[in-house]
This record gives C-alpha cells, structure tokens and sequence, in this order.
C-alpha cells in the first residue's frame, strides 16, 4: 500500500501492537521505512516477554474469552497507569461492545508466538521510543531493551501514564512524536 500510494519510504508510528506490526513490515520491506516511532510495543509477546509469560497472558485470554456473556469483558487489565480516566470509560464500552471473540483470539494467538527480536538490531532508520514510566502491558524493562538492541534509538519515558501513553498525556506524547517526524520525517 506504501509503495501503490506512491509515500515510500514513509515514517511509521504504532503504539502497542502497531510497535509489532512495524517490525515486521520493517523485517520484509525495509525500503519503505523512512523512520520510525514505536510506543508502549513489543517485538511480539515472545520475544518481549519470553515464552512463559507470552503463554500465561494467552492462557488469561482464553480464560477471559470462556466467560459467558455476562461476565465477558474484553479490556485487556494495565492499559492505564490506574483506573481508566472518566473521558475514556465510554471509547473503551464501545470497543468492548464490538469484539468479536474468535478475532480476538487469532488476534492474540499471533501476538502470543510473535518473537522479532531478531530485527531491532537490523534497523537502520532513525526510531524514537515513546514508552509510559508505568507500563505494565509492556515495562520499561522492554523499553531499555528495545533502546540497547535498535542502534541509534532514542528513548522518550512519558511519567506517571501506563500502557496507552497516547491517550493518558496526548499532548506530551504527540509532541514527542510530532518533534520526530518534524527532525526525522
């Protein structure tokens, strides 16, 4: 699609899963990469958070996609430093209202296998790392990881947000990311 729109190479931003999807494009199509910017991500599940806790999280998954409707509840826990902020609780009630289970799980079985931590060290683009101070879905453990092995990262720590950094300080983390691509493009 980068190279039918004629943008490529093109900037790439992606929080959280995005960070993995970036990745693997990057892995197969390198040359439409201009840079990147990855928030709150992973290198897949595995080969973040290694194969026990990759298989405790799906494990969770499957448990949560066992309950029955009533007790169903799709909002994966940690995405907010605490609990979700007023002006959010309505975003986050319409996505639950729409996941369709089966999706969810392929969805989650892929990010469970995920390991592409064999190409942090392959990038060759200017990358900005955006994570929350108090990430639990991703810690900054992974961060520091990801800022080690992807040469020439910068790591940018948003304080006192957790996993959607973008939705819990936009404006400090859209100044981030707009300060990257304003250098970096």
């Amino acid at each position: 699609m980068i190279r039918v729109l004629g943008v490529a190479p093109a900037a790439a931003v992606g929080l959280s899963w995005g960070t993995t999807v970036i990745l693997e494009l990057y892995r197969r199509h390198p040359d439409v990469v201009r840079s990147m910017a990855l928030a709150d991500g992973y290198a897949g599940w595995r080969g973040s958070l290694g194969g026990e806790e990759a298989d405790a999280r799906l494990a969770g998954v499957r448990a949560a996609l066992a309950e029955p409707e009533e007790r169903f509840d799709p909002t994966l826990p940690g995405l907010f430093a605490g609990d979700p902020p007023a002006p959010f609780v309505p975003l986050l009630d319409a996505m639950a209202a729409d996941v369709r289970r089966s999706s969810m799980l392929t969805a989650l079985n892929a990010m469970a296998q995920a390991d592409l931590s064999d190409v942090l060290p392959t990038v060759q683009v200017p990358t900005q790392l955006i994570w929350g101070a108090l990430d639990v879905r991703s810690p900054l453990a992974v961060a520091r990881e990801f800022e080690r092995r992807i040469p020439g990262a910068v790591l940018t720590v948003i304080p006192n947000c957790g996993h959607v950094s973008n939705l819990e300080a936009s404006r400090s983390f859209n100044d981030v990311v707009r300060g990257f691509l304003q250098i970096q493009g």
